[in-house]
């Protein structure tokens, strides 16, 4: 998802995701992702997510992602994602992010999202995320996620992804997000994430995340969460995530995230999350992810994603996130997610991930993941997660979300993946049938 979301900020030729000209994530024909030109995720024909003419994730008839006619993530019966009618994203009944019983995910009573036991993200037996076999995100043998054949986002060989025979997610070699052989996604050899052999994700000893052997992923002792020493991400004391050198996600110290050079997202100096010129993803100067110089990642004034200034990734006071001081990401407390101190990303009592009474995401009684009322991200009743009024992550009502005007995203009404004119993100107009034309700042 976040994939996306950088891809439909570059809207610059040559996209280093899909190393080919033109991302059509990027608004540009010919995608690496699809394979078709012309897609926009999709307000084109042929759209690479759904292998079906006119997908817009997806107000068309057939959708790839749940292969049942008539999906819009999905307001519709029959969700892909739970195989069952009546989706959470279909704003129906029984929704996994509900904390209801029978969980979309793990298509068995009790999600853990639901702070509740047995959750197919695991914590029961033969959990794809688990490392061992019959997959929790499709709920089929053989799940990409699990290392065998038949991806578990196509539910058929060759991964629509990347249009390719063989997908990374697949688990065989040639992985179309690294281009390298051998995708650490893959189970093979040679991360495509630290480029190093054994991955975390492949359950194999040595974490691709950290090149070091016990993973935190492959639920071993030290949790990053937890800020305690020997982050799960770095396998080495001082997570980068901490402020502290040597970078899991650069191998090398100074983490891109520190805003120091060498990043490893791009592996040469400069990172655009280093908030440096060259941006890693578009690998041309001028960070993709904020089409405005300083980047929100790199700590500076004026954030692209908030759009005001002293951004909640830059630690500095006033979060875009929950637009008050003392950033949950800054590890001070006062989290920007819950706006109460003791952030469960600052390692403070109450974790959100402890399952505690009283949503972590809000620290107030009635969570916006469980469809009553007091948004968690906007701390305002009527979630847009809720299917009421009211955008959780714009305060404004009326969320893009909810296929109303006025973007969460953006806060400027109307929003491109509303399929209405001016959109933030991307920087261009948009027009319901018609594909986005750039604009400079």
């Amino acid at each position: 998802v976040n994939t996306f979301s950088f891809l439909f900020l570059c809207r610059i030729s040559n996209c280093s995701l899909c190393r080919i000209s033109n991302c059509s994530l990027c608004r540009i024909s010919n995608c690496s992702l699809c394979r078709i030109s012309n897609c926009s995720l999709c307000r084109i024909s042929n759209c690479s997510l759904c292998r079906i003419s006119n997908c817009s994730l997806c107000r068309i008839s057939n959708c790839s992602l749940c292969r049942i006619s008539n999906c819009s993530l999905c307001r519709i019966s029959n969700c892909s994602l739970c195989r069952i009618s009546n989706c959470s994203l279909c704003r129906i009944s029984n929704c996994s992010l509900c904390r209801i019983s029978n969980c979309s995910l793990c298509r068995i009573s009790n999600c853990s999202l639901c702070r509740i036991s047995n959750c197919s993200l695991c914590r029961i037996s033969n959990c794809s995320l688990c490392r061992i076999s019959n997959c929790s995100l499709c709920r089929i043998s053989n799940c990409s996620l699990c290392r065998i054949s038949n991806c578990s986002l196509c539910r058929i060989s060759n991964c629509s992804l990347c249009r390719i025979s063989n997908c990374s997610l697949c688990r065989i070699s040639n992985c179309s997000l690294c281009r390298i052989s051998n995708c650490s996604l893959c189970r093979i050899s040679n991360c495509s994430l630290c480029r190093i052999s054994n991955c975390s994700l492949c359950r194999i000893s040595n974490c691709s995340l950290c090149r070091i052997s016990n993973c935190s992923l492959c639920r071993i002792s030290n949790c990053s969460l937890c800020r305690i020493s020997n982050c799960s991400l770095c396998r080495i004391s001082n997570c980068s995530l901490c402020r502290i050198s040597n970078c899991s996600l650069c191998r090398i110290s100074n983490c891109s995230l520190c805003r120091i050079s060498n990043c490893s997202l791009c592996r040469i100096s400069n990172c655009s999350l280093c908030r440096i010129s060259n941006c890693s993803l578009c690998r041309i100067s001028n960070c993709s992810l904020c089409r405005i110089s300083n980047c929100s990642l790199c700590r500076i004034s004026n954030c692209s994603l908030c759009r005001i200034s002293n951004c909640s990734l830059c630690r500095i006071s006033n979060c875009s996130l929950c637009r008050i001081s003392n950033c949950s990401l800054c590890r001070i407390s006062n989290c920007s997610l819950c706006r109460i101190s003791n952030c469960s990303l600052c390692r403070i009592s109450n974790c959100s991930l402890c399952r505690i009474s009283n949503c972590s995401l809000c620290r107030i009684s009635n969570c916006s993941l469980c469809r009553i009322s007091n948004c968690s991200l906007c701390r305002i009743s009527n979630c847009s997660l809720c299917r009421i009024s009211n955008c959780s992550l714009c305060r404004i009502s009326n969320c893009s979300l909810c296929r109303i005007s006025n973007c969460s995203l953006c806060r400027i009404s109307n929003c491109s993946l509303c399929r209405i004119s001016n959109c933030s993100l991307c920087a261009c107009v948009v027009l319901v049938t018609v594909a986005c034309v750039p604009v400079s700042y």
